[in-house]
């Protein structure tokens, strides 16, 4: 084991964790880290379609525990430090409204610590079964809890209830910890992958891969011919819809398309000692398979619920969530009105997600990206969405739409009854203030649609703080940051800017400060040269930075000297013994180091 390096599955619950294992993994020569994103189910599955012999899987929460009850392979949970507690925490104190964290007991007990050793009083829930969450979750709404923080599972939750939500993130040095208990468990297994190594490597060099599967589509034996392993798990999966269809045909030979990949596929079952099994053996074929085409996006809803968030925290604070609760249970045509990016197809994905063909594609076409060729291919192609059933389709931005163009439309949907088929939803962009044409109004009087209309984010400036903090809890998550707030005066500026684009250019600027932010605060100043750019700005010279006006900002006391003091108080009640004081806040003797002497 000495010579080799120790192979590691990382299923990353969200996507920053994927970029924090990566570069943590550095540290470690001796570490081969594959790492895929995906929580709970979606996880397990990735674990399930693995098709290499990993030495480790290591994961998080609830992830972790479901990939544990059935795979061979040992699993390690990555602990949550009172560290990724206290991140959470003052984002959640910049919202000013009450707040609990839910969890279960390996959050709670880290909250816990935190709240005694800096004297937080914050209420905490433990739950010890996901099972738990959805009623306790509805009992906080009751009691007027604004935002819950928690895990992947109760943060998930939390949103199908329409609270507002903060993930508590892991950070470097719990995920560091995790690689060194993975290395020191895999020294005392040297020679677990001897015997299946040699197996093959009698396999490899074969111009074919070789699969089996038994008959529950266990993968029993695998070697790929290739090292791209996010395809050869594609090609497991798919392999597994068709075992069914395998084992009623002792051989077959088929075709199967994986990211525009052709793959030919030969397979025969056999009896071995009872038990059926499905050989599969799968070669390249160059015939290449067309790809996607602008202006059409076919999205299922993990895609959709993750790319959703921001919207849905802008939309709780209106009736819109409540408008759409009433529409859940039937698939009426709506047309949706408002501003360019005011989140249009944002409320068409929280249409879909609400509604009873949720588990079916989602289907976007944005007639302004449209070329005349792909028109075409909607209007008249063999193979166009508009000739399926049972799917949301959503015809966004009609109004790039020509007189000839939406007359054809029109006649399309009647005569092929395509609302009857599926649930459809139209947007219709305006300039502000301006009225709907006749157009508009042709779409809803053909199809009797239910009509919602967005606001600009203007109208909505008195909530820009809350709604700016929660979004970088998201944004901490997609790069991998540790941001807890902004300076007040960088949040007066985002107030007191006229956003003429609304949503998507409000996310746009504050991904933009984010990503330029090295401390723990965005700033007035990042946030003045991002926007000092933008069309209609009236800012001014930048603001200075006072620090004044915000009981959450302290420019006197940094995030790292709040670290300091958690671990000087840690040390004071564990009488000075550094080796309790780490363990019991989940980081290495070094890290403590580190914070005592300021580095």
């Amino acid at each position: 084991m000495a010579a080799d390096k120790i192979k590691i599955l990382g299923v990353a619950p969200y996507t920053s964790m994927k970029s924090l294992m990566i570069n943590a993994a550095r540290q470690f020569p001796n570490i081969n880290l594959t790492v895929y994103v995906g929580d709970l189910e979606q996880g397990a599955q990735i674990v399930r379609d693995s098709t290499d012999n990993y030495d480790i899987i290591i994961s998080r929460g609830g992830t972790a525990q479901l990939i544990s009850n059935f795979s061979a392979v040992p699993v390690m949970d990555i602990p949550i430090s009172v560290y990724d507690i206290l991140r959470a925490v003052k984002l959640a104190d910049n919202y000013g409204q009450k707040y609990a964290i839910v969890g279960f007991p390996s959050i709670i007990d880290s909250a816990a610590i935190l709240c005694d050793l800096l004297q937080y009083n914050i209420t905490l829930i433990t739950i010890h079964s996901s099972d738990e969450t959805m009623g306790v979750l509805k009992t906080l709404q009751k009691q007027e809890y604004k935002i819950i923080l928690g895990d992947n599972i109760v943060t998930s939750c939390a949103k199908h209830l329409g609270m507002n939500s903060l993930l508590i993130t892991s950070g470097s040095e719990s995920i560091c910890a995790v690689f060194k208990r993975a290395i020191s468990f895999c020294h005392n297994f040297a020679g677990i992958r001897t015997e299946l190594s040699v197996i093959r490597s009698s396999f490899k060099g074969q111009s074919s891969s070789t699969l089996i599967l038994d008959q529950q589509c266990e993968t029993v034996f695998s070697c790929f011919n290739t090292d791209d392993l996010e395809t050869a798990s594609a090609i497991t999966h798919k392999l597994k819809e068709e075992m069914q269809n395998c084992l009623d045909a002792e051989k077959k030979k088929f075709f199967i398309n994986i990211s525009n990949q052709m793959f030919s596929v030969s397979s025969y079952s056999y009896n071995d000692f009872g038990k059926t099994y499905v050989a599969f053996h799968i070669w390249t074929n160059e015939v290449p398979v067309a790809g996607t085409r602008k202006g059409i996006k076919i999205l299922n809803s993990d895609q959709l619920e993750e790319s959703n968030s921001l919207f849905e925290n802008i939309a709780s604070n209106t009736d819109l969530i409540a408008q759409i609760k009433k529409m859940e249970q039937y698939t009426t045509p709506v047309m949706l009105l408002g501003e360019t990016g005011t989140g249009k197809s944002h409320l068409a994905a929280l249409i879909h997600l609400g509604s009873p063909l949720k588990n079916n594609p989602f289907i976007e076409v944005d007639c302004s990206l449209l070329s005349s060729k792909n028109w075409s291919y909607l209007i008249s192609s063999y193979n166009s969405p508009f000739l399926d059933s049972d799917n949301t389709l959503c015809l966004s931005n009609i109004n790039h739409l020509d007189k000839e163009q939406t007359t054809r439309l029109l006649s399309l949907i009647l005569d092929s009854n395509l609302c009857g088929r599926n649930r459809v939803i139209f947007s219709y962009s305006t300039d502000s203030g301006a009225q709907a044409p006749k157009e508009f109004y042709e779409f809803i009087n053909q199809f009797t649609c239910v009509t919602l209309s967005t606001s600009p984010l203007r109208d909505s400036a008195a909530d820009i703080p809350n709604i700016a903090n929660l979004y970088l809890n998201s944004l901490n998550m997609e790069l991998g940051k540790g941001l807890v707030g902004f300076e007040p005066e960088a949040l007066d500026l985002l107030q007191n800017y006229s956003w003429p684009y609304n949503i998507s250019q409000f996310k746009r600027i504050l991904h933009e400060t984010a990503l330029v932010t090295e401390g723990s605060y965005v700033t007035a100043d990042m946030v003045f040269k991002s926007l000092s750019k933008e069309p209609g700005h009236t800012l001014g010279a930048v603001p200075n930075s006072s620090g004044t006006g915000s009981r959450n900002y302290n420019p006197q006391k940094t995030l790292e000297q709040m670290n300091r003091e958690i671990v000087l108080a840690a040390l004071s009640s564990n009488n000075g013994n550094q080796t309790r004081t780490a363990k019991q806040l989940g980081i290495s003797r070094s890290t403590l180091w580190r914070y005592l002497n300021g580095k």
